[in-house]
């Protein structure tokens, strides 16, 4: 029986009751205001062909997001959204989630809404961040250094 090692990518696409340069104008927004919440990939971010590839630190989990916009008229735009991560701990679950903390706060962008409401929109949709996931980072780095141990106890016994 296989098994993947890695989570299987999450693919979302979103039709928005706005332009394309404005959902594109969002996204840049965020991520130069944000630069702690949307962790831009160097070469990735592409203003003309509508490509932005970002990560959402969440200690272990960090997901990768990558997001086209495509126009369909001149006052609608689709976002295709493909959310992946290298971290075994992820569920494709954990990656929607992801998708959907990101749609939230583009929306809200696109709504015209205050700074300081967006900074709270922001800090409310990062999930993972919270006890749970610094939990799960400490027990990866505890699994660690116990195997390192076990190890170390193998090669003492080999050279004694």
């Amino acid at each position: 029986m296989m098994t993947a090692n890695e989570p299987v990518p999450v693919n979302t696409s979103v039709d928005l009751n706005y332009s394309a340069e404005q959902v594109k104008q969002a996204i840049e927004y965020l991520i130069r205001r944000y630069p702690a919440y949307f962790v831009a990939q160097k070469k990735a971010i592409n203003h003309e062909l509508g490509t932005y590839v970002f990560s959402r630190p969440k200690g272990i989990d960090t997901p990768t997001l990558r997001l086209t916009v495509r126009p369909i008229d001149t006052a609608k735009a689709s976002v295709d959204i493909n959310c992946s991560a290298s971290s075994f701990t992820v569920t494709p679950p954990d990656l929607q989630l992801a998708i959907t903390e990101v749609q939230n706060i583009i929306m809200a962008k696109l709504h015209n809404v205050s700074n300081g409401e967006l900074d709270y929109i922001i800090k409310q949709n990062n999930s993972g961040n919270g006890l749970w996931g610094c939990f799960k980072s400490i027990s990866c780095l505890g699994v660690f250094i116990l195997i390192l141990f076990v190890l170390g106890i193998g090669l003492l016994s080999v050279l004694l």
